[in-house]
């Protein structure tokens, strides 16, 4: 009897270490996702500012220079809009997809693999784990839009502002 007891017991182990290491692939796969979105941000946001600063820095632009200037600053922010939602996107379903396998196979493990679980057995008023919705970074997304939006009304009032001195100085009333 003992005997078919320790290979049910082997494969049991061996599972809960299956397990716990697809958990561990969900979190090292929400971790890059995260990482590659802020570094995604912060290489938009350093070759926006470098844009924007450089242009800043002419003293008498041309019409070509600031259209150039504002049109590829705002094909810049467009593209880093379109990369932050895209990215959050697939952020969030990785987080879902880790929530609907976690859940269920956390109750499977045993109380020794589980260390949620051992809190059930050590302490008798724990009843059990209430599970939550997977939290979002929604202030964070937020943030990340006001800033592209904060430079693309720059590129805009930059822009604006070359049309406005052309008009009054150039082409206004004599």
């Amino acid at each position: 009897m003992e005997e078919k007891k320790a290979p049910e017991r082997d494969q049991q182990g061996y599972a809960n270490m299956t397990i716990a290491s697809l958990l561990n692939a969900h979190i090292a796969t929400i971790n890059s996702e995260r990482q590659a979105l802020w570094l995604r941000f912060t290489a938009m946001l350093l070759a926006n500012a470098l844009l924007y600063g450089f242009s800043l820095q002419l003293q008498a632009p041309t019409t070509l220079q600031a259209a150039f200037v504002a049109g590829f600053g705002w094909a810049l922010c467009m593209a880093w809009l379109v990369l932050t939602i895209s990215g959050f996107r697939l952020f969030n379903l990785q987080i879902d997809a880790a929530s609907r396998f976690a859940k269920p196979q956390l109750d499977r493990i045993d109380e020794y693999a589980n260390p949620v679980n051992l809190l059930w057995y050590t302490n008798p008023l724990v009843i059990g784990v209430e599970w939550r919705e997977p939290r979002r970074p929604r202030w964070q997304f937020r943030a990340m839009v006001f800033v592209i939006l904060l430079f693309m009304l720059a590129y805009a009032f930059w822009l604006g502002h070359h049309v406005f001195y052309i008009f009054v100085f150039i082409e206004g009333p004599r």
